[in-house]
């Protein structure tokens, strides 16, 4: 017998992808991203984890060229390859660390981290006021006369 799982996100799209717009500094192109699926966040966040291993590296390249349009693919490939332009692996990875964060500050539903927290009555487990606390002397203890 087969289980068959419901998607847990009902996208509703209208056919048409949401494009980020952003520019490089020093050029006037104007370039797009698409907004990531949550199956592409979810491999980009666990590839961050595993940064050492060739394998993961190609596919968060992959991922990133996926959430490119084309006219921009195109633009920042040329620019990869040509050897006196400084775009490299670090704007890349600038470039997929805010579509992640762009995409990420337009929940759609509340996430439980952001609803009020319940009040609260009675004493903090912290407690109150600090308690002062004695020294020591440095001066040798008086003997006893009893």
């Amino acid at each position: 017998m087969s289980k068959t799982f419901e998607l847990a996100v009902q996208a509703a799209t209208d056919g048409e992808d949401e494009r980020l717009p952003f520019k490089m500094q020093g050029s006037d192109e104007q370039l797009y991203a698409y907004k990531p699926s949550e199956g592409q966040i979810v491999l980009l966040m666990g590839l961050a984890s595993d940064s050492t291993s060739a394998e993961a590296g190609a596919t968060v390249l992959e991922v990133f060229w996926s959430l490119l349009d084309e006219d921009t693919t195109t633009v920042l490939r040329r620019r990869l390859i040509d050897r006196t332009d400084p775009f490299g692996l670090a704007d890349i990875m600038n470039i997929i660390e805010w579509i992640v964060e762009e995409t990420s500050a337009r929940p759609t539903q509340s996430s439980l981290a952001s609803l009020p927290s319940r009040a609260t009555s009675g004493h903090l487990s912290t407690g109150g006021v600090p308690r002062k606390r004695s020294t020591r002397s440095a001066s040798r203890p008086i003997a006893s006369t009893t």
